[in-house]
C-alpha cells in the first residue's frame, strides 16, 4: 500500500460551485450575443428598407424636379442629396456589420 500523501480525494464544494457559476455565465453571454445578433440583423433589414424607400423618393424627386425649377432644384440637387444619405446609410451598415462581427456567439 503507497503512503499517503496528504491529499483525500473528497470533491470540492468551491470548485463545483464556482464551475456551475462559469457555466451558468457562458449561458447567459450565449443568449445575449442571440439576442444582440437578432437586433443588428433587424436593424440591417431597417437599413435595407429605408435605403429601398430612399431610392424610390429620389427617383420621385428627380421627375418632379425634371419639370424646370428653380436654380439648384434640378435633378443634381436631388441626386445629390440622396447620394449623401446613401452614405450615411452605408456607414451605418458598415458600422452595424463590424459590430455583428464582434458579438457573435461562440460557436457551438
Amino acid at each position: 500500500m503507497a503512503p499517503p500523501t496528504g491529499r483525500q480525494a473528497t470533491p470540492c464544494p468551491v470548485r463545483i460551485d464556482g464551475s456551475a457559476k462559469i457555466l451558468s455565465m457562458m449561458e447567459d453571454n450565449k443568449q445575449l450575443a442571440h439576442r444582440i445578433d437578432g437586433a443588428v440583423q433587424s436593424a440591417s433589414q431597417e437599413v435595407t428598407n429605408l435605403r429601398a424607400e430612399l431610392t424610390a423618393t429620389n427617383r420621385r424627386l428627380a421627375e418632379l424636379s425634371g419639370g424646370g425649377g428653380g436654380p439648384g432644384s434640378g435633378p443634381g440637387a436631388a441626386t445629390s442629396a440622396s447620394a449623401a444619405a446613401v452614405t450615411v446609410a452605408d456607414s451605418a451598415v458598415a458600422t452595424m456589420e463590424n459590430h455583428q462581427h464582434g458579438a457573435q456567439a461562440p460557436p457551438e
